[in-house]
């Protein structure tokens, strides 16, 4: 299987805390979202990796679908996850935070098949 690298474009994580009264411990939690996830996706089950989303989350995919809704977001990588993308991998890579609310994350896929 040819192995490539795709840059996962644009992932928003929402925080749960007030805008601008972002406190250490939020800090942490969205630190740790992009491994938590990558550890999810190694599991191959999308319902594993719908329980580290939010209820309203929005979620925009490579392929420039958004998703609202952790049930959509389920529905997705459950149908994704055991498809094409079964003997994927994920490494987080660039983290840029927007504003104390919002963080962008890249993600580079490794192991997808045609």
């Amino acid at each position: 299987m040819k192995n490539f690298v795709l840059p996962l474009i644009a992932l928003f994580l929402a925080v749960t805390s007030p805008l601008g009264s972002q406190t250490k411990p939020d800090e942490q939690a969205v630190r740790a979202i992009p491994q938590a996830f990558a550890d999810a996706w190694a599991k191959h089950d999308g319902h594993e990796l719908a329980k580290i989303m939010a209820d309203d989350v929005d979620f925009v995919t490579v392929g420039a679908m958004w998703l609202h809704g952790r049930p959509d977001f389920q529905k997705y990588h459950v149908r994704l996850l055991s498809g094409r993308f079964k003997e994927s991998s994920i490494t987080p890579r660039q983290r840029v935070f927007l504003e104390p609310r919002y963080c962008c994350r890249s993600l580079e896929l490794d192991g997808c098949r045609r």
